[in-house]
């Protein structure tokens, strides 16, 4: 609030029911401050609430606009919720600003489509969007937790923040990691991860950190890319010594209840590598790319 009350700004733009990228809530006192400075400036607060449906921990976080209807303007989309290429909002905002704001939307884009809208209006006064929320929470969730647990697996010095709420959490990587170079290992070996550093104004690449989204990542995904980045860390466990065996497919039918299809299958372009055992000779082992039934 310092560094706000030192400027002459009007407006203010945040995301205080999950701050991107760092995922805190904007705190209960830090939001009446926030309201304060605003009815001593006359100056507006749009909060752009893009994510807080999807909460874990508790009921989502109540909207900033809820406390002060006429200095909040509140923005909502599907995007998340159902799909991004629907490109339907809203806005709630004071009465004084509405036919403004309208205005806007009329010059730049004559308007949303009508039909989605109907269609959307439908979803919701059936219960259907909330059911939908509802069963969508529960899969993001339970993303989240194969995440948790891929890391305490692989890379357990690596604690985690912002896990509350959303589709990301950050990553907080050991001192003296260089954010960059962990970023570049991983994509050499087709994993995708993003810094920190490039979300801040002055780019700092200190403290090092990593915002890892599980929002649109399959659970073997999920696992795969945080093994990948245990061993760039060197913080994964041992490997045991049977890793070196060759892995076959089994004959027998998978787990009861799964099918055959509950087991890997062999890659057709798997070949055989060469991988030192700690004896003398070599050992032959193969490669195998494994397939799983979808999460």
């Amino acid at each position: 609030m310092a560094a706000l009350e030192a400027t002459s700004a009007r407006a203010v733009v945040l995301t205080p029911a999950h701050q991107w990228p760092t995922g805190v809530v904007l705190a209960a006192e830090r939001r009446l401050a926030l309201l304060d400075w605003a009815t001593r400036r006359k100056a507006v607060i749009i909060e752009d609430d893009y994510d807080a449906e999807f909460r874990y921990d508790r009921d989502p976080v109540g909207a900033l606009q809820g406390l002060a209807p006429d200095l909040v303007v509140t923005l909502g989309t599907v995007s998340k919720s159902l799909a991004p290429v629907l490109r339907l909002g809203w806005i709630a905002s004071p009465p004084r600003l509405a036919g403004t704001l309208a205005r806007a939307k009329q010059v730049t884009d004559r308007g949303s489509p009508g039909l989605d809208q109907l269609a959307l209006a439908l979803l919701i006064e059936t219960g259907r969007y909330d059911r939908h929320l509802r069963r969508m929470r529960a899969e993001y969730a339970a993303r989240r937790d194969v995440l948790v647990q891929a890391l305490a697996e692989h890379a357990p010095g690596v604690p985690l923040t912002g896990l509350a709420a959303g589709f990301h959490a950050v990553a907080h990587l050991p001192p003296g990691t260089t954010e960059q170079e962990v970023i570049r290992a991983a994509r050499s070996r087709s994993v995708g991860l993003y810094g920190m550093s490039t979300c801040r104004a002055d780019q700092a690449p200190s403290p090092p950190q990593l915002v890892l989204g599980f929002g649109n990542t399959r659970h073997q995904a999920i696992q795969t890319g945080i093994a990948v980045l245990g061993d760039i860390l060197g913080l994964a466990l041992p490997p045991r010594s049977e890793a070196l065996l060759a892995v076959q497919a089994p004959r027998h039918p998978g787990p009861a209840g799964r099918g055959r299809n509950a087991w890997p299958r062999r890659s057709r372009r798997s070949r055989p590598v060469m991988a030192e055992s700690g004896r003398r000779a070599p050992v032959r082992i193969h490669t195998v790319t494994a397939t799983f039934p979808a999460a």
